[in-house]
C-alpha cells in the first residue's frame, strides 16, 4: 500500500463506514500520461481560438495604424483579442490542471467496496463507491513497468457526450490490485 498525504487520509477515514478499513490503497502514479491522456483534446483545441486571437489583433494594428490610440471600438476589439488568446493558454495549461487533480485523487478497496476520492474545482471531494457487483466488468490495462489502469465502468449524463469512466487510473502494480478487487468480489476474501 502507498502511503498517502495527511490531508488525503483524512479524507479517505472521513468516507470509510464504522468498521470499515481499506484493504489496499493508492493514487496515480503516472500523472503526466494519465493528463495527456484526459486533456490532449482540449490542448489541441487551443490552437483556433490562439491563432484566431493573434491574427485579430495583428489585422486590428495593421488596419487602424492611423487611428487614434483611445478609439473606444479599436480597443474594445484588441480586448476581445487579447481574451481569445487568454482563454487558448488555459486551455493548453490544461494538462497542468490535470496533473493537479490526479496528485489529489485517492483510489481505495475495502471488503465492501472500491472508492474512488476525485477533488471539485471549487473545493470538497467528488465520491464514487463501487460495490462488488458494480466491477463485474472490470478491463485492466498494464505499462511495461507494472503500472497501469482499472476500468470498472462508464456512466453517462444526460448525453452521450458527456461520460465519464470510473476506474484507477495510473496505479502502481495495477496486476496485484485487480487480484484484490477479484478476491474481494469472491467468497474467499481475506480482509
Amino acid at each position: 500500500m502507498n502511503l498517502l498525504p495527511p490531508e488525503l487520509e483524512k479524507h479517505l477515514r472521513n468516507e470509510l463506514q464504522p468498521g470499515e478499513h481499506p484493504v489496499w490503497h493508492g493514487q496515480p502514479q503516472r500523472l503526466w500520461p494519465l493528463a495527456i491522456r484526459e486533456s490532449w483534446h482540449i490542448a489541441l483545441s487551443a490552437l483556433i481560438p490562439g491563432f484566431f486571437g493573434m491574427f485579430w489583433i495583428r489585422s486590428l494594428k495593421e488596419n487602424f495604424a492611423g487611428s487614434t490610440p483611445l478609439n473606444p471600438m479599436l480597443t474594445l476589439f484588441t480586448w476581445a483579442g487579447y481574451l481569445m488568446m487568454g482563454g487558448a493558454a488555459a486551455l493548453l495549461l490544461s494538462p497542468l490542471w490535470h496533473v493537479r487533480k490526479a496528485a489529489k485523487t485517492i483510489y481505495a478497496v475495502t471488503p465492501r467496496r472500491a472508492i474512488i476520492i476525485t477533488p471539485k474545482l471549487g473545493g470538497g471531494n467528488t465520491v464514487y463507491s463501487l460495490t462488488p457487483e458494480m466491477l463485474d466488468n472490470m478491463i485492466r490495462s498494464t505499462h511495461p513497468d507494472g503500472t497501469g489502469n482499472l476500468v470498472f465502468t462508464e456512466i453517462i449524463r444526460h448525453s452521450r457526450t458527456n461520460v465519464i469512466t470510473l476506474g484507477f487510473f495510473g496505479i502502481p502494480d495495477v496486476q496485484h490490485v485487480e487480484k484484490i478487487i477479484r478476491n474481494m468480489r469472491g467468497e474467499n476474501f481475506r480482509a
